[in-house]
């Protein structure tokens, strides 16, 4: 019976150490995810600051454009209006 009692107590010993091993690694992997976590949602914030900048350029390219192709209709329609004006006379 004694005998029976120090292997259960040498089992519960090493079991508490198996367990603190267990609750140290998973202390260290919660602060793993975390951080991971961290710089997930950095990358996201990067990301979306980047796209909208990305919008913010495009649409201002776009209507640049348009005002470009605008003011070159107008100014082909000016030529077309003093030739056709010029062969009147």
């Amino acid at each position: 019976m004694i005998e029976e009692n120090e292997v259960n107590i040498k089992q519960n010993k090493d079991l508490t150490k198996c367990l603190v091993i267990v609750e140290t690694k998973v202390k260290g992997l919660k602060y793993e995810v975390a951080v991971e976590r961290e710089s997930k949602e950095a990358l996201q914030a990067e990301l979306d600051r980047l796209t909208e900048e990305h919008v913010a350029e495009t649409e201002r390219i776009i209507w640049e454009c348009q005002d470009q192709v605008a003011n070159t209709i107008k100014e082909q329609l000016r030529v077309l209006e003093r030739k056709r004006q010029s062969r009147m006379f």
